[in-house]
C-alpha cells in the first residue's frame, strides 16, 4: 500500500478512539513504526504502550460508572472523571466552607435544623440566597465549630477578631450615645 492509500486525518482519529498502533497499522496495511510517524508528526499525544482509552469513565466520589460521551461527567486529563451530580454537591461545599471545617452537607443540613434556619445572633431567618444564607462560624483558635451565622453577623464576628473585649467596648460605645 503506498502512502497516499491512507487517511491520515483518519488514523489519528482512530488512535483518539482507543484504538492501538497495531490495530491501525493492520487496518491499513502498514507498519507501527509508520503509524508511530504518522501521529507523532501531526502531534497527536501518544498514549503508554498498550494502553487504551477507556469505554467509560468512572466518577472518583460516587464511584458511578459513565459511558466515555456521556454529558453527564466532566472528565480529567488523567482518565478520571466526576460526575455532574457529585460536582454540583462538591461546589456547594466548597461554597459552604464545609471541606475548611470537616463537615458534610447531611452534617450542616443538621445544623440548620437544630438552629430553625435562624442566625444564632440575630435571630434573622435562613433564606438560601447569596448573603441571607447562614455560614458556619468556628473558634479560630481551636477551629471548633461554634454554630451558623448569617452574612452581617459573621463578618461582624471577624472584623471583631472574636475579641470580647474590642467587643465589650463597641457595646460601651453604643450605650454611651443611646
Amino acid at each position: 500500500m503506498s502512502k497516499r492509500e491512507y487517511d491520515i486525518d483518519s488514523i489519528g482519529r482512530l488512535y483518539q478512539e482507543g484504538k492501538t498502533f497495531r490495530e491501525i497499522a493492520s487496518i491499513y496495511g502498514i507498519s507501527i513504526a509508520t503509524t508511530s510517524r504518522i501521529l507523532r508528526k501531526f502531534k497527536i499525544p501518544i498514549r503508554a504502550a498498550g494502553a487504551r482509552l477507556k469505554t467509560t469513565l468512572t466518577c472518583y466520589r460516587c464511584k458511578k460508572s459513565f459511558d466515555r460521551n456521556s454529558t453527564e461527567v466532566y472528565p480529567f486529563k488523567g482518565g478520571g472523571c466526576i460526575c455532574k451530580q457529585c460536582h454540583r454537591k462538591k461546589v456547594w461545599e466548597e461554597q459552604q466552607g464545609l471541606r475548611t471545617f470537616g463537615i458534610t452537607q447531611k452534617d450542616y443540613k443538621e445544623m440548620l435544623l437544630k438552629q430553625n434556619h435562624q442566625c444564632l445572633i440575630c435571630g434573622k431567618h435562613h433564606e438560601n440566597k447569596r448573603h441571607e444564607r447562614l455560614y458556619v462560624d468556628h473558634d479560630h483558635k481551636t477551629d471548633k465549630i461554634r454554630g451558623l451565622l448569617c452574612h452581617d453577623c459573621h463578618v461582624g464576628l471577624g472584623n471583631f477578631k472574636d475579641d470580647k473585649i474590642l467587643l465589650q467596648k463597641a457595646i460601651d460605645y453604643l450605650n454611651q450615645y443611646q
